[in-house]
């Protein structure tokens, strides 16, 4: 049995996407977010942490991502956490930890309404003459 290994991150893309293509023709697109949390310290000054977190998508989706996306874009990202591992030209052992995305929300700011307009407010009627419907 393993281990549950899954996260959920919201947050703002630091960067453009980069997109690649690795010898089998798989796209992967990497991007990195940065992620705040607020909070209140002892003194009752609000506070904000920042965290960075780099994270891998593949396949059609990240295709998507590199034609959607921009520096500053909001997602929510749902995957696992993987660790990456390397080797520098100077034999120093290197890692990291990173996000294996599997599903990619895309979060879009919708326009502001027009003045007086709610979107909690019922829809305005229709006539009662069907002599304006097309069909």
């Amino acid at each position: 049995m393993s281990d549950t290994n899954r996260v959920l991150i919201k947050g703002r893309l630091t960067k453009d996407p980069d997109l690649r293509t690795n010898p089998n023709a798989n796209s992967v697109c990497n991007i990195s977010l940065a992620s705040n949390d607020f909070y209140k310290d002892k003194q009752g000054q609000e506070q904000k942490q920042t965290c960075f977190i780099d994270v891998s998508i593949w396949g059609k989706m990240a295709i998507i991502c590199k034609d959607t996306l921009t520096k500053g874009s909001p997602i929510l990202v749902e995957g696992k956490l993987i660790t990456e591992n390397w080797i520098d030209k100077n034999q120093q052992k290197h890692s990291k930890i990173k996000i294996l995305a599997n599903k990619v929300h895309f979060i879009i700011k919708m326009e502001k309404a027009e003045p007086g307009y709610s979107a909690t407010e019922p829809a305005p009627e229709q006539p009662e003459d069907d002599s304006s419907i097309p069909f």
